[in-house]
């Protein structure tokens, strides 16, 4: 897509490109509540101390590039997309970089990308797949709680099947199994 200033007209593609021309058309859209809301939480979850930044080290250890289509088609490799996203945050000179990004940095990195996303969705969606985290924040169970759901669940559909068949005559036989009910004439 074309972003027009009075100056000139600029090709932009892909999210890095995209924010440039945001910047240097003076284009951007204030987040909206929901947004706002959601961008909060996961600054909230990557600034845990509440100290106002974020190490880069941190950004390294939980970015997540496995849905990034580049990627994903072996484009570019893991190390090379988050250190693009660190520049748009760390683009001084190496010794002048502090290693933190700043909580209005990041930011104004979200309210440049914003305009990008048509809905409150996809936005969201991009949050989720850069960071993943859900927008309700939900708790994925453990292999523990699932293995007593399905032994609840298995314990229930036994009684309900004992209940059933108690009912049958007695020239019928009945296995219960994990897979299902068997019941067969003698």
């Amino acid at each position: 897509f074309f972003f027009s200033s009075r100056r000139r007209h600029t090709r932009c593609s892909g999210v890095s490109w995209a924010r440039r021309c945001v910047q240097e058309t003076a284009i951007r859209d204030p987040l909206n509540q929901r947004r706002a809301e959601f961008l909060h939480q996961i600054y909230r979850t990557l600034d845990p101390e509440n100290s106002g930044s974020i190490p880069v080290k941190r950004i390294w250890q939980l970015y997540d590039v496995s849905k990034d289509k580049e990627y994903r088609y072996g484009l570019k490799s893991r190390e090379a997309i988050v250190t693009e996203f660190i520049r748009n945050f760390e683009n001084v000179p190496h010794d002048a970089q502090d290693g933190f990004v700043a909580q209005e940095e990041f930011w104004n990195y979200y309210q440049d990308v914003n305009s990008l996303f048509p809905s409150d969705e996809l936005f969201i969606e991009h949050l989720n797949n850069t960071w993943g985290y859900g927008e309700k924040n939900e708790k994925v169970p453990s292999l523990e709680e699932i293995k007593n759901i399905i032994n609840t669940l298995r314990l229930k559909l036994i009684n309900n099947c004992l209940l059933y068949t108690s009912e049958l005559p007695t020239i019928y036989s009945v296995q219960i199994s994990v897979v299902g009910l068997s019941i067969k004439k003698k």
